[in-house]
């Protein structure tokens, strides 16, 4: 009932806290948007490939430069960048002004982006793969960058992402910022929806600053941050950027700021075995980087479905004040549903509302499935030290203590 109270308070708090962030950020600025440099990790052609770089050149922000970084000139992603921007294979560096789009015909550039360069960063061998790309970018960061920021390419970008992104630094209300992505069904499969319903639990946690964490989706933190906890160090060696970022700069005393309604929908489409081994991988990560984290998960998770089960293993022994608890559970689980799915209709589009209706009604009926399914996942992470990631195999032994074992061959 705990559990119940918190997760309705939490909700209510979640909306109530989120319009009175926007309502902050939409006040005029005292001072310029700081120049900012983006860097984009990518790996292989996906269905949303062309939309995403078209997002990354049309954003409304004054002053950016973005370095789109790839493990080999062999990955898909090299050549399709290359189709995209008027660039031949062994060019790095494309200047809009100079040079208009050949591949994305019809798309207006942002006056604000500066250059784009294609970063070839090789294999990695004692590092993940994605850290070893993001060390290799972070070389082409600029004198006049005053922000330093990073996206993944699986969410959709609005023109206003990266200004959204970046306000907490601008506005000064914090030096490091982030959001979270909410998974969107791209088919019908119940592995998807639940998927969604337990992503949206983890997601409306995200505001109070004892519990953020940074997320590798969109993260940001001012330059002056970057150059005192000099972060390419405590990438070596790491699987992990964006729970290591948060565990860096938390070390160093330095507050994440979580924009609640910039909330990025990712499209997921899993079966039932994808679904239970992508939520491993992030709870593999989770024990590693935020080990507090981990065991909270795990606690929760466990108490709630050993409640239910209890609750009503004593109603059916005959102990009708059982009943109790269940009902005022019941209740609570309603009143938590309705909290999220007021969130939700804030910061979502019509279309996404309509792939998500089947997880909120999960979120509303089935949420002791949820936690269940939540539980294994991070309990089978348990004394776990290997990891498949984008068809790399990886041993972690520690924080920054990774190796490749394995690398399957590209396709």
């Amino acid at each position: 009932m705990l559990q119940g109270l918190f997760g309705w308070y939490n909700g209510r708090k979640y909306y109530k806290k989120m319009v009175v962030q926007d309502e902050r950020f939409s006040q005029p600025l005292e001072n310029p948007l700081r120049p900012a440099a983006l860097f984009v990790p990518i790996k292989g052609v996906a269905s949303n490939f062309e939309g995403f770089v078209r997002g990354l050149l049309t954003q409304d922000y004054p002053a950016y430069h973005l370095v789109i970084t790839v493990e080999s000139d062999a990955d898909p992603t090299y050549d399709a960048l290359c189709r995209l921007l008027p660039m031949s294979r062994g060019e790095q560096v494309w200047v809009p002004r100079d040079n208009p789009l050949e591949g994305l015909e019809g798309l207006e550039v942002s006056p604000g982006l500066t250059e784009v360069r294609i970063n070839v960063a090789g294999l990695a061998e004692a590092s993940s793969q994605k850290i070893h790309n993001q060390i290799s970018a972070l070389n082409y960061l600029k004198d006049s960058d005053r922000i330093v920021a990073f996206a993944d390419a699986d969410i959709f970008l609005e023109p206003d992402w990266l200004r959204r992104l970046l306000n907490p630094i601008n506005y000064e209300t914090h030096p490091v910022a982030t959001t979270y992505r909410w998974l969107v069904p791209e088919t019908p499969h119940w592995a998807n929806h639940l998927a969604s319903a337990i992503n949206g639990s983890v997601a409306t946690m995200g505001g109070p600053e004892w519990c953020n964490l940074t997320w590798g989706g969109s993260y940001a933190l001012a330059r002056e941050v970057y150059d005192e906890v000099n972060l390419p160090e405590y990438y070596r060696g790491a699987l992990n950027d964006d729970l290591q970022m948060a565990y860096v700069t938390r070390r160093h005393n330095k507050a994440i700021g979580f924009v609640r309604s910039l909330m990025r929908p990712s499209p997921i489409d899993h079966t039932w075995r994808s679904m239970f081994w992508f939520g491993w991988r992030q709870y593999f990560q989770v024990r590693i980087y935020a080990p507090y984290v981990w065991a909270i998960s795990l606690v929760v998770t466990f108490f709630y479905v050993f409640a239910f089960i209890t609750a009503w293993g004593s109603f059916f022994a005959g102990q009708v004040a059982a009943l109790l608890p269940i009902g005022v559970m019941a209740v609570l689980n309603q009143m938590r549903a309705t909290e999220r799915a007021r969130s939700m209709r804030l910061m979502f589009s019509e279309d996404n509302l309509i792939k998500l209706r089947s997880a909120m009604f999960l979120d509303r009926f089935c949420t002791v499935i949820g936690f269940l399914v939540h539980f294994l996942m991070v309990a089978a992470t348990t004394g776990a030290t290997r990891i498949t990631w984008s068809g790399i195999t990886y041993r972690v032994k520690s924080r920054q203590d990774t190796r490749v074992i394995k690398r399957e061959p590209a396709a």
